[in-house]
């Protein structure tokens, strides 16, 4: 869910949420929508879309097996935006938003700054597909993720 620039970053933490694709959306929708939040991430970029998550409450617990996928529709799309520092990304698919944090010159934010960010950026994509598609995004489904890196040589 986060790009990588030269060296991984020791540290990032994705905060995202998943949403019925509202009807009509296209690649065109995503990149006008970039051009509405370019002051706050100036850098964007194109990359495949993340898979769905479905959950299944109250089924049993599973361990699922490695899967590759291989994408063969080019018009699905996530545009990551970058922040000017390269620390703050926020990443708009037809089904999902996400907002990631990584460490740089600046300390942790902690969970409720990503948290909030991510409300902002829901927000304003919400009020965009309003706007352009006369319809609205129901959220389904929360999700975050913490990675901490361990460099070589340090810890093993």
């Amino acid at each position: 869910m986060s790009v990588t620039y030269g060296n991984p970053p020791l540290v990032e933490v994705a905060v995202s949420l998943q949403f019925e694709p509202p009807v009509g959306l296209n690649g065109a929708h995503l990149g006008a929508f970039w051009y509405t939040r370019r002051r706050d991430f100036p850098s964007v970029r194109t990359a495949p879309p993340i898979p769905p998550a479905h959950e299944s409450f109250g089924a049993p617990w599973q361990l699922l097996s490695p899967s590759i996928r291989i994408a063969l529709n080019e018009s699905e799309h996530r545009v990551q935006m970058t922040s000017s520092d390269e620390q703050w990304m926020a990443q708009v698919q037809e089904n999902r938003v996400v907002v990631n944090w990584r460490k740089g010159d600046s300390g942790y934010p902690r969970y409720e700054a990503t948290r909030d960010r991510l409300l902002a950026v829901w927000q304003h994509w919400r009020e965009f597909v309003i706007a352009e598609l006369k319809t609205d995004c129901r959220a389904q489904l929360w999700e975050i993720t913490y990675v901490n890196r361990i460099a070589e040589g340090r810890l093993w």
